[in-house]
């Protein structure tokens, strides 16, 4: 899987080796069939708008995710993450919404952190 960077934020230093690696160790663990992972780093306002436009709510988010057949694009608001873990969990987490999971209730919210925090201990 191809997996590419755009940074659309005025910060530097994007921690782009890490990000690939969590992507390519939930990709493996997943069994993920995707030929490419766009992951575009942007800011609070370009995910509000897109959360707006395609879910219909009108708000920041952290992360969206599409599924677009052979390809999966990720969104991230890099100044809601933390630090580099935290963008990192960002990510894996919409990957792993570009696959299908979703966490409407609970127990499906614990399943989805689990799988988050054991794939990025291998980063």
């Amino acid at each position: 899987m191809k997996i590419l960077l755009f940074n659309r934020t005025r910060t530097p230093g994007l921690p782009r080796a890490r990000i690939r690696r969590a992507v390519t160790v939930a990709a493996r663990r997943e069994k993920a069939r995707f030929e490419d992972a766009n992951i575009v780093i942007a800011g609070r306002r370009y995910l509000r708008r897109l959360n707006r436009a395609y879910f219909h709510k009108d708000r920041p988010t952290n992360v969206i995710s599409f599924n677009l057949g052979q390809v999966c694009e990720i969104y991230v608001a890099r100044p809601l993450a933390r630090d580099e873990y935290e963008l990192c969990y960002f990510i894996v987490h919409g990957f792993l919404h570009a696959l299908g999971y979703d966490h409407r209730g609970a127990m499906e919210r614990s399943r989805m952190d689990e799988k988050c925090r054991d794939y990025l201990k291998h980063v």
